[in-house]
């Protein structure tokens, strides 16, 4: 018989997470809605293989093409302890394996930044909650998720590497989508700095705002600081340790 017959609630069906393909055209079409049913029905592992799938395609691809002796000669000329016979045998290493370090490499340290960054997030959400604090899983859909936003930056990547080649370029260097494409200057760092204003990047800090308000359910001074977190790992990974 049905619960209405003895004055109970008719079973609520399990909200149903969104599907890879809802994650990617949520994040440029209707983020909000996406983040919300994200909160019901948390859903990170696509977007997490996807972005690393992508990123680590975009490394090796680039790393195999790279100048290496044109790219690293400078940075090792730089280190007054390093003699010549070092450099030349440094980059004679570098040449044979440099593709295959630097696509493990950044496996590894873009999968320990997600992870990092997520556990922040977590962090700031049992302070910052509305209702009840975020789990773990949340703020790693916060994480991974707005990450979907970068695809289209990774696919013309790839394209202007085949396109137009690499030389001695790092991979942020190659669209014509950041500040620091059509502003250029000798300081490193600052130059670092206006390469990672990259328009897709901007859109994913927009949406780890959105992502932490609507899936994490933070208050806005809480989502103000999950992105100002992604900010300040930008700046600390990318800008301070530029060579």
């Amino acid at each position: 018989m049905s619960d209405q017959l003895y004055g109970g609630d008719a079973p609520q069906a399990k909200a149903k997470a969104p599907s890879l393909l809802e994650q990617i055209e949520g994040v440029f079409t209707a983020p909000k809605a996406l983040f919300e049913r994200l909160s019901q029905a948390p859903s990170w592992l696509p977007a997490f293989f996807v972005t690393i799938g992508s990123v680590v395609v975009v490394t090796a691809i680039w790393s195999s093409r790279l100048d290496m002796e044109g790219f690293l000669r400078p940075i090792m000329e730089r280190n007054p302890n390093a003699t010549a016979d070092q450099i030349d045998k440094g980059i004679e290493f570098m040449s044979k394996f440099g593709p295959w370090i630097f696509t493990i490499q950044t496996l590894f340290i873009v999968t320990a930044v997600i992870f990092f960054t997520a556990l922040l997030y977590w962090l700031i959400g049992m302070g910052t909650s509305e209702n009840e604090k975020p789990g773990y899983t949340k703020s790693l859909v916060a994480t991974a998720v707005p990450l979907l936003v970068l695809l289209p930056h990774a696919l013309l990547t790839m394209l202007l590497i085949f396109i137009k080649g690499v030389g001695t370029l790092t991979p942020e260097k190659i669209p014509p989508t950041s500040i620091g494409y059509f502003i250029h200057t000798e300081s490193i760092k600052l130059s670092a700095l206006l390469y990672n204003l990259d328009v897709f990047a901007i859109a994913s800090w927009i949406l780890i705002y959105l992502a932490a308000r609507h899936t994490m359910r933070l208050k806005p001074i809480g989502a103000a600081l999950c992105t100002a977190t992604s900010i300040a790992l930008v700046l600390i990974f990318r800008v301070a340790f530029a060579k």
